[in-house]
């Protein structure tokens, strides 16, 4: 199997921010959505001044490679709420047991 991205994390996240001539990325990794999450944050806070965003979320990024990029991005910015967070990591849970994701 291909490998997509050079690491073993359950989730990755794409972070596009201004460079000095063109745009440059760096990735946020993480095992779990609140690992992913607090580095996301980490990523945000050394690139503040340059505009960050979130490109591209992924779940799986060496094998199913599911795109969450629009969960991730709510979760992060909502993420004050909690319940989004609890709401996602159930979700996954039950889908799992179901052999389905």
């Amino acid at each position: 199997m291909r490998t997509r991205v050079p690491h073993d994390y359950k989730y990755h996240a794409e972070i596009m921010y201004e460079g000095e001539i063109a745009m440059r990325f760096t990735c946020a990794v993480g095992n779990t959505i609140e690992e992913l999450i607090k580095d996301i944050d980490k990523e945000f806070k050394e690139v503040q001044h340059r505009m960050p965003e979130i490109v591209e979320a992924l779940v799986f990024p060496n094998g199913i490679n599911k795109n969450i990029t629009n969960l991730v991005n709510r979760l992060y910015y909502q993420r004050g709420n909690k319940w989004w967070i609890l709401n996602f990591t159930k979700k996954i849970r039950l889908t799992k047991n179901m052999n389905y994701y």
